[in-house]
């Protein structure tokens, strides 16, 4: 059963699964044009995991089950979620490449805890049951396919608070270890929200993003542009850069011998 005399904060921190920390610093990278539109419509947009490419990312809803008799049924129990990813990685060319642009790009910066809090209403008890943000664990195939056979997932899935169907949308396959994800999750009731494949949150940009780097293969001048805009904004100019993923060394060396 949920404590809902606890205060506020102790139970949205329980709701940061996986080992994840609530100072730990997540990223997001978007493209440029994703990133503005944010900016100006002071929106945090979240999608359906069914909308999300890789079919194992909400292998619950997607994988049809046959009982003894033969019978086939499937789980609907993640269709009233929606996600939005980011990362525990400062950025590499891989995510820079598949998230956003080398030459378009953008990548956030902020705090867990702060990120929760967009979604998470301190002064509804239900939020409990709702809001959630986790680190994904990486698994091997043939090991997802096991615990779906596993003799205790019925009982699992019948956690009355939530949480463990949260934490199946937590799961991706060994392929993308190198992304280090960390997922946003809101579950909506269903019938005010199912038919939509988006849900908003409001947010003030300036007090969730903490810094603002923008792609390493833009060009200088853009960067000058954007940069300009976003000082307009309220921004602390010293908080926006140009990543320097591929500026090459710049080294001194005393020596006689060179």
């Amino acid at each position: 059963m949920i404590n809902f005399d606890t205060d506020p904060d102790t139970r949205m921190k329980e709701n940061i699964l996986h080992g994840l920390g609530s100072d730990d610093t997540i990223y997001r990278f978007v493209t440029v044009d994703r990133f503005f539109e944010m900016i100006h419509c002071k929106k945090l947009v979240l999608v359906r995991p069914n909308k999300w490419e890789d079919p194992f990312e909400d292998f619950l809803s997607r994988t049809e089950f046959i009982n003894k008799k033969g019978e086939r049924t499937g789980f609907a129990l993640t269709r009233d979620f929606f996600g939005n990813c980011w990362t525990l990685r400062e950025e590499c060319d891989g995510i820079w490449k598949n998230y956003a642009s080398l030459t378009g790009g953008v990548r956030i910066q902020t705090i867990v805890k702060k990120l929760l809090e967009v979604i998470y209403d301190k002064n509804n008890a239900s939020s409990k049951m709702s809001s959630f943000i986790g680190k994904v664990e990486y698994k091997e195939e043939g090991d997802i396919k096991q615990f779906l056979k596993d003799d205790d997932f019925i009982n699992w899935l019948t956690d009355t608070k939530g949480k463990n169907i949260a934490k199946t949308l937590l799961f991706k396959r060994d392929e993308f270890t190198y992304e280090q994800e960390v997922r946003l999750l809101f579950s909506a009731e269903h019938n005010k929200f199912e038919k939509q494949d988006i849900i908003e949150f409001a947010i003030e940009p300036l007090n969730l993003i903490d810094s603002v780097l923008f792609a390493p293969k833009m060009s200088s001048h853009l960067y000058e542009i954007y940069k300009e805009q976003l000082i307009k904004e309220g921004f602390d100019k010293t908080k926006i850069l140009k990543s320097q993923l591929y500026t090459p060394y710049k080294i001194e060396i005393q020596s006689d011998a060179l």
